[in-house]
């Protein structure tokens, strides 16, 4: 599960594998991050030109690289509650999912 901070207008601030901040370890202490990512033509050619960082690297998240270079990702609530699937073994529960509700 995906974890992120949050500004105040609802800008991405951090993402993590790992409970953010410090401590949280309940559901309700933090924010669940859907990756559904939009982008203007311009601003997916920029991002594409721009080196991964360390900690994108060390997360393995993309969406670091761009708070890690000062532009902005708005975030937006919503009740949806999908499969999350960051190990391998989550990918083995999705397709189990999928093949019961066909």
């Amino acid at each position: 599960m995906l974890r992120l901070l949050l500004t105040t207008h609802n800008d991405a601030i951090y993402f993590s594998r790992l409970p953010i901040p410090f401590g949280s370890e309940k559901i309700e202490d933090f924010n669940r991050h859907i990756g559904v990512y939009a982008f203007t033509r311009n601003a997916l050619i920029d991002f594409s030109k721009l080196e991964r960082s360390k900690l994108e690297i060390i997360e393995s998240l993309e969406g670091i690289r761009i708070i890690e270079n000062s532009k902005k990702i708005r975030m937006i609530s919503t009740s949806f509650h999908g499969l999350s699937i960051d190990t391998p073994e989550d990918l083995i529960k999705a397709k189990k999912f999928n093949l019961s509700n066909d």
